[in-house]
């Protein structure tokens, strides 16, 4: 029997749209070694989207039901649809109080999957925490003052003076609402109000995602933004003239890093737009940064300092970045500790992708 690459399986099984094999996918994870699966699922979200589509393929029909896979991920997918429906329902009663004050809204990011979800399947898969709503520039004053007369407070104090949102507000429920003026640093407000008309604009979905994924620095390769741009992208009628354009501008730093993001969240689809922009220079090895996720997740001597080094510097080096640096303030021991464990644990991921990993394609 050929072992099952756990990490080829997610990647088949959370492909959208739709599965074309279950009997064979379900053999598979009635195969697979499941350790690590979990927690890789936990730290970059996406519980729900692989729970629902486990249940598409008959996953109750396998030895994995009542394992501590099974019920751990159970758990989580029910806590993500409680969090979304209790998120969503705040958003709604957030929106009633800008109809009453007259403040033209629309919502963006999380809030507006999970009104697309008709037109779009599985944008509902990703936990929404709190409630962004994008307001024209001169109505931020209003939106402010419609929420703190309604009880809001400050909820945190992060937020740089200009930046496009203004600081979170929270009432009792505790739920943070993000008044926007825009979605981006570079996109101008009345640009940002003009594309938001359409929520359920495929392109604008799909340009969303990408820029929110791009903003979390590398946490934007994580699982949960490759499914927000899945999502786009299988529905299709993606205006590229326009994506294309927006990638060559001012609004996307960097080129090259955006193209590759854009061709791996293609990966979970069964969509083909490598002739639609222009390519980088590689592919981003999907698969084999899965395996060794899986594999930093599984290893005996894990704790949470190290394993993230590991899964830091292996996506570092795939980006051919340099090593991850302490913040300037740190004391000189402790910069010399954090460089040296930043140096061992690409070192590690280097030893582990000579010896352990033959498969150059790394096609999925």
């Amino acid at each position: 029997m050929v072992p099952v690459n756990t990490a080829q399986l997610l990647l088949d099984t959370l492909r959208l749209p739709g599965v074309s094999d279950s009997d064979t996918l379900r053999t598979r994870w009635g195969q697979a070694d499941t350790r690590g699966v979990t927690d890789l699922f936990k730290r970059e979200g996406g519980e729900l989207w692989l729970h629902r589509r486990l249940k598409q393929i008959g996953i109750r029909e396998t030895r994995l039901v009542g394992t501590e896979f099974w019920d751990s991920l159970d758990r989580s997918a029910k806590k993500s649809v409680a969090q979304n429906l209790l998120v969503r329902s705040h958003a709604e009663y957030v929106g009633n109080l800008f109809l009453q004050d007259g403040v033209p809204h629309v919502p963006i990011k999380g809030i507006a999957r999970q009104a697309c979800t008709t037109k779009f399947p599985f944008a509902n898969c990703r936990a929404t925490r709190d409630v962004d709503i994008l307001v024209p520039s001169d109505a931020t004053d209003a939106a402010w003052e419609c929420l703190t007369s309604n009880g809001y407070r400050k909820s945190s104090a992060l937020t740089p003076p200009g930046h496009f949102h203004l600081p979170p507000l929270a009432n009792d429920e505790n739920i943070a609402v993000e008044i926007h003026k825009s979605t981006s640093s570079s996109v101008p407000p009345d640009e940002a109000w003009r594309r938001a008309q359409n929520i359920d604009d495929p392109t604008e979905l799909l340009w969303q995602g990408l820029t929110h994924a791009l903003d979390q620095g590398l946490e934007g390769f994580f699982l949960r933004y490759y499914l927000d741009a899945a999502v786009a992208l299988t529905h299709g009628n993606i205006s590229w003239e326009v994506v294309v354009d927006r990638l060559r501008s001012v609004e996307i730093p960097d080129y090259s890093l955006a193209a590759t993001w854009l061709l791996a969240a293609n990966r979970f689809t069964t969509t083909d737009i490598s002739k639609t922009i222009e390519l980088p220079r590689r592919n981003f090895p999907l698969l084999r940064t899965g395996t060794w996720r899986l594999t930093a997740y599984r290893s005996r001597f894990r704790n949470r300092s190290w394993t993230r080094k590991l899964l830091a510097e292996g996506l570092r080096s795939e980006l051919n970045m340099g090593l991850e640096g302490p913040v300037p303030s740190t004391p000189f021991v402790h910069k010399v500790r954090r460089i040296t464990s930043a140096f061992a644990a690409r070192l590690t991921y280097r030893i582990w992708r000579r010896l352990r990993w033959t498969d150059n394609a790394d096609s999925a």
